[in-house]
């Protein structure tokens, strides 16, 4: 069992210092976990990853976004449960990982593609009403 202030915690602080987004984040020091693993079994890795999303739930941040980061991030990784099955575990977590880094890929772009679809939607003099606080939604609207 992983020390009780880990590298993926730290990474995932890390990357709340940074300003990225709470998700963002998340998963970020979920790859970590993926990096470091030792696990020899797919449900030994799954365990690792759960209990580290719990950790992260300590530090302070929207635990909801934590949540549904970390099982979609989960989700994504094992969508090619096909392969997990017939590869030894080496190659599944490989596997893994270079689903992980498209995962974060995919994210990174997202943002830019929220605010091309926001601009249609919005008329010259239109009013918007903004409720909370969102990187999507104000970078949409610098766009």
């Amino acid at each position: 069992m992983p020390a009780e202030s880990s590298e993926a915690v730290e990474v995932f602080k890390t990357c709340l210092a940074n300003q990225k987004s709470t998700g963002i984040a998340a998963i970020e020091g979920l790859m970590q976990v993926l990096r470091q693993a030792n696990a020899k079994t797919l449900q030994e890795l799954v365990a690792l990853l759960r209990t580290e999303t719990e950790r992260f739930k300590k530090v302070e941040c929207s635990v909801i976004t934590v949540t549904s980061a970390s099982e979609l991030f989960l989700r994504f990784i094992t969508l090619a449960h096909t392969q997990l099955e017939t590869q030894d575990f080496q190659n599944c977590l490989k596997l893994m990982l270079d689903r992980g880094t498209k995962f974060l890929e995919k994210l990174g772009s997202m943002r830019g593609k929220v605010a091309e679809y926001f601009e249609l939607h919005v008329m010259d003099g239109g009013k918007i009403l903004v409720h909370g606080e969102s990187r999507v939604v104000l970078e949409a609207l610098l766009h």
